[in-house]
């Protein structure tokens, strides 16, 4: 799917739909070890905000930890392109 212009329509958020049980899956891999506490920042607006509305707000991890996902998760500026200061905040570095 050729993207530019594309994310803010329907199809673009059936793809989303369509795959996040997919990446979520890969979450439950046994061999992946996640901290106690969890950060998740999306680097996008357009992309962050079709997964949080997918995810209805919540990524449950194979420990049983339950992170929110907000707004506050998108490290992206006003021109909805990555800021590294949001990115700093997120993961509190």
């Amino acid at each position: 799917m050729h993207y530019k212009n594309k994310r803010k329509h329907k199809e673009y958020f059936g793809i989303i739909e369509n795959s996040v049980e997919w990446w979520t899956d890969k979450l439950k891999n046994d061999k992946l070890k996640f901290a106690p506490r969890v950060n998740v920042a999306f680097a996008f607006k357009v992309n962050g905000l079709s997964v949080i509305r997918v995810t209805q707000g919540q990524l449950k991890l194979k420990d049983g930890q339950v992170i929110k996902l907000t707004d506050d998760n998108i490290a992206a500026d006003g021109s909805g392109y990555t800021k590294s200061d949001k990115l700093r905040a997120i993961y509190k570095l």
